[in-house]
């Protein structure tokens, strides 16, 4: 597992990148950002599965970041650090299913408790994706018949379809990529094409 941490404050990201004791809670790699700009840098490479990610941050802010992360389907667990308990910054926390909310500042011993419990779950799920084939197989024709039924509904979305299957939206992501080779987002959007070529060649729509 890598870690990007994303602070504006260079000597927190710093502190907490030399304070944490990276390797018993399972992570391989850590990575810094100063700016949301540059943490999307990193994001693109494609080589992050966890964001201990600042919300309060000049320009874009850690909420900000993390829209811009689910709206681009990548499967990555985030956990928020923040100086304010915010309970407006809470609720937005979970409408993008991050994980933990962590009120700063925490020790290091905090901070490896929340990143040991992630890395533990994705484990977990890994596993399940790997052991429960059959069980996975179900869950994605569960999602193409709720898919089909519902393509002129412009509220369709991956957390719409995790609600329905009453399944964490990172982890039904991972699993239809991994049985459909795309995203559920790509899969809506390939289905709603050929429905229009449909309506284009057989009615005067």
């Amino acid at each position: 597992m890598n870690v990007l941490i994303i602070n504006d404050e260079k000597w927190t990201a710093d502190m907490i990148r030399e304070d944490v004791s990276w390797e018993k809670c399972g992570i391989h790699k850590v990575f810094t950002a100063y700016d949301a700009a540059s943490a999307r840098e990193q994001i693109k490479q494609g080589d992050i599965q966890i964001l201990l990610c600042d919300i309060e941050m000049p320009g874009e802010n850690g909420i900000q970041l993390m829209h811009w992360v689910r709206e681009h389907e990548y499967e990555i667990e985030c956990i928020f650090l923040t100086c304010h308990a915010n309970f407006s910054y809470a609720q937005e926390a979970v409408k993008l299913n991050c994980l933990d909310y962590i009120l700063m500042p925490a020790r290091a011993e905090e901070i490896e408790h929340v990143l040991t419990k992630v890395v533990e779950n994705q484990k977990q799920e890994a596993y399940e994706i790997q052991g429960t084939k059959k069980n996975s197989e179900a869950v994605i024709q569960e999602c193409l018949r709720y898919i089909h039924n519902h393509l002129e509904d412009t509220e369709l979305s991956v957390n719409q379809l995790a609600d329905q299957c009453h399944m964490n939206a990172i982890y039904l992501n991972r699993i239809f990529r991994k049985e459909k080779e795309t995203s559920i987002g790509q899969y809506i959007i390939q289905e709603r094409m050929h429905l229009a070529a449909r309506l284009l060649l057989d009615s005067c729509l």
